[in-house]
């Protein structure tokens, strides 16, 4: 990736040459000030306009990410973002269908894994998981990052770009958790629920270990230390990043949160 300042003779996004006083692509309409993301950029300019920029499009978007996720992403921050919803817009959307869909199902995960009353902190850890999702996500979208960046540190791709790329990986999983929602509301069986969750399980680890070899393969020649390290990266994240919730829920006055 190039420096975050420089401006390109050519459209990031189509490759059209760029004219000298022009401040968009006048083939695609990017603006010519697509950059890398950064920490600085990603606070002061690239959260904002992920969350309330709405204007492109998010089926595109979808269609794109469940066709071929590891490329997608890569283009994406490459600089190939005049057809899609910002990753945080994206996310939101989804997010509002989980909350939305959630609210009328009866799917209750201590339930579906069968946690014991004896088991307190597990019991409190799911409950809050499930009912709070808003304040979960936003934990577990940095935990996301912070192993992706430890596991794949040679790739040189700074902080903010390891989250935008588990926004997109947490964003899919919001999807099948959705449907398993949705399903719910007809099919009120435990057995179901069981069978749904832990499908839905299954397609987040199947989609996480494909978006990361996808993106991961752009810096690394060796496919098969991609693939074990991915591996890696999605147990870890998952059980370690599911302890670290715990102790922060148990420990930290998350639950006092409601927003």
């Amino acid at each position: 990736m190039g420096k975050k300042s420089q401006i390109q003779p050519y459209c990031l996004n189509c490759g059209e040459d760029i004219l000298s006083d022009a401040n968009f692509c006048t083939r695609c309409g990017q603006s010519i000030r697509t950059r890398r993301f950064s920490i600085s950029a990603f606070l002061k300019r690239d959260l904002f306009q992920a969350i309330f920029s709405f204007e492109k499009g998010f089926f595109f978007s979808l269609w794109q990410l469940l066709r071929n996720p590891g490329k997608t992403v890569f283009e994406y921050m490459e600089g190939k973002r005049a057809s899609h919803l910002s990753f945080g817009s994206f996310y939101m959307v989804l997010l509002g269908f989980l909350i939305f869909f959630t609210y009328f199902s009866e799917l209750e995960m201590v339930d579906i894994l069968k946690v014991g009353e004896e088991d307190k902190a597990g019991r409190e850890t799911l409950s809050f998981y499930e009912h709070n999702p808003k304040i979960s996500n936003l934990v577990q979208i940095p935990l996301m990052a912070v192993f992706s960046w430890i596991f794949f540190w040679k790739a040189k791709l700074n902080f903010s770009e390891h989250l935008v790329l588990n926004v997109y990986r947490l964003s899919i999983e919001l999807i099948f958790l959705i449907l398993i929602s949705i399903l719910s509301l007809f099919m009120t069986s435990l057995y179901f629920q069981e069978f749904g969750y832990f499908v839905a399980v299954g397609l987040s680890a199947i989609y996480a270990l494909w978006l990361y070899v996808g993106f991961f393969g752009n810096y690394f020649n060796s496919k098969i230390k991609v693939v074990v390290l991915s591996g890696l990266c999605y147990l870890v994240s998952v059980f370690l990043g599911g302890v670290l919730l715990m102790i922060a829920i148990q420990y930290f006055p998350l639950k006092t949160f409601r927003f």
